[in-house]
C-alpha cells in the first residue's frame, strides 16, 4: 500500500469518529447516546472541567513505531470547532425569540451545541 493510500485509510476513519454524531445521526436530546456525556478527543476552554460544565483543556496520546533506516512521522491534526445553533420563533412584536423546541405542522427543530 502506497503512503496517499494508507493517508486516504486513515482520513476515512478520522471522519467516522469525528463526525458521529453530527453528521451520521440527528442530534435528538432524548436519544440514548446524547444522555451520557462522553466524546472522545474533546477539549474545553480552561476552567470549564473545574465547573463541572465541560471537558478538560488537554489531551495527550501515545504512539509506537517501529524504526528503521528512513523512519520519518508525519502527524495530522484536525479538529472540528464548536458551533451554536438557536431555534427562533417569531414574536408579537414582529421579532424572534428563542425558544426550547420549533414546532411546525410535523417537524420539531431543537436547538444544539
Amino acid at each position: 500500500m502506497s503512503h496517499e493510500t494508507d493517508l486516504r485509510s486513515a482520513r476515512a476513519v478520522a471522519d467516522a469518529v469525528m463526525y458521529e454524531g453530527y453528521l451520521l445521526y440527528p442530534y435528538r436530546a432524548s436519544a440514548a447516546k446524547n444522555q451520557i456525556r462522553w466524546q472522545f478527543g474533546v477539549l474545553g476552554p480552561q476552567g470549564a472541567a473545574a465547573a463541572g460544565v465541560g471537558e478538560e483543556p488537554r489531551l495527550s496520546t501515545e504512539l509506537l513505531v517501529r524504526h528503521g533506516a528512513g523512519t520519518a512521522v508525519t502527524i495530522h491534526l484536525r479538529f472540528l470547532q464548536l458551533q451554536s445553533r438557536d431555534v427562533q420563533s417569531a414574536d408579537v412584536a414582529g421579532g424572534f425569540a428563542s425558544v426550547d423546541v420549533l414546532h411546525v405542522d410535523n417537524y420539531h427543530r431543537l436547538p444544539w451545541c
